[in-house]
């Protein structure tokens, strides 16, 4: 589903009516993640002010009205007193680059009254390399399945480390999150596994939550499910053929970064770095903080583009943020009109658009009041 937010003046710096036409360059709306610009997007327009938009914010991130989550019963993993970390989660973090193997798995997009289905096929050789291959789509929600096999290819990265649920930083994770162990042992593709419920800590009784099935001896996730508080599932994926050992890659693809990056440190202003502005959110999702930064370039062979590109972390979730140079100076952006264009997918939001000549990109499986809430405070 996709917004059109305009009125929106970040930080009330901007108070003029925010104009600018829509689209903006679609090569770049389509660095964020394997999800957007699939042909599973319905849109319609909407206008808010950027004070509603704040309000929406406070009244999202307020814990005083909240219940918290829906746990189901079983053992906690997580939240622990003990002062060590359950192996598990960290073998979870590595499985998918340190444990050779090749596997097809079954995708399921429920975004819309019909479901996108499809296959992939990843390999490992457990040296941090990974392959892909985007398999037969089944069902798509509408558009055309073999557009829709090459954009999967195209973004084999972005689907394995973004798409897919993955601990990045175990301290983080075990920060923010509460695991519990279901008490069931699916089998998964003939590999015996555990059940987990993983939520957050800070979310709300309207957050969704994953349910994993994982191998305890590797760690690896083997089936996934997104569900939301209705109960409903929101996307899954299930390894439906699993063979350990060195795998043959022949027709896959390797997994590489498709952007060329000059890495910034975090730990000083990053502005300084490159010689420019830079947006700087003070106002993130419940436990997320900043975590890599850098200064991207982007080719296709149309359109060459540079942008500033920051990530923000749970330990489980990502927040991508990314920007181009402001066009002209602070004090002449103040006059200059904006827009912002929110698409959802499930329970993924995006947010694009050009405030204060800012191009602005930020995606995460957050909140559209969260990430609103984290752009206006990024000015």
């Amino acid at each position: 589903m996709a917004r059109i937010r305009s009125d929106f003046s970040p930080a009330r710096f901007c108070p003029a009516r925010l104009q600018v036409p829509w689209p903006r360059p679609a090569q770049l709306f389509d660095l964020m993640f394997s999800n957007v610009r699939q042909p599973v997007l319905t849109a319609h327009a909407v206008k808010v002010t950027i004070a509603t938009a704040l309000l929406a914010a406070v009244a999202a991130c307020s814990d005083g009205t909240s219940t918290g989550p829906i746990v189901p019963e079983g053992k906690v993993l997580l939240p622990t007193s003990s002062t060590s970390v359950q192996p598990i989660f960290q073998q979870m973090k590595d499985a998918m680059f340190a444990v050779p193997f090749a596997a097809q798995r079954e995708i399921q997009i429920n975004s819309g009254p019909n479901p996108t289905q499809f296959r992939e096929n990843i390999a490992s050789d457990g040296q941090g390399n990974l392959f892909y291959r985007s398999g037969d789509v089944s069902s798509l929600h509408h558009g055309d399945p073999d557009m829709m096999e090459i954009l999967l290819n195209l973004r084999r990265r972005q689907s394995l480390l973004y798409r897919d649920p993955v601990i990045s930083d175990v301290d983080l994770f075990t920060a923010n999150y509460r695991v519990v162990d279901m008490g069931t042992n699916p089998v998964v593709a003939g590999v015996p596994c555990v059940r987990m419920h993983i939520s957050r800590l800070a979310g709300d009784e309207r957050d969704p939550h994953f349910e994993l099935s994982v191998d305890p001896v590797t760690g690896m996730t083997m089936a996934w499910d997104e569900v939301n508080f209705q109960g409903t599932v929101l996307g899954s994926m299930e390894v439906i053929d699993f063979t350990a050992g060195a795998p043959d890659t022949t027709g896959l693809l390797p997994v590489t970064e498709q952007l060329t990056k000059d890495a910034l440190k975090i730990w000083k202003p990053l502005g300084v770095q490159v010689d420019h502005p830079v947006l700087a959110p003070t106002l993130l999702p419940p436990g997320f903080q900043l975590v890599t930064a850098s200064r991207s370039f982007y080719d296709d062979g149309v359109e060459t583009a540079e942008f500033i590109r920051q990530e923000f972390s749970d330990g489980f979730e990502t927040v991508v943020l990314m920007h181009k140079a402001p066009t002209l100076t602070t004090l002449e952006a103040r006059s200059h009109p904006g827009s912002v264009q929110v698409e959802t997918m499930s329970s993924w939001t995006f947010v694009t658009g050009e405030i204060l000549t800012c191009e602005v990109i930020l995606a995460g499986r957050v909140s559209e009041a969260r990430l609103l809430s984290m752009l206006a405070s990024s000015f």
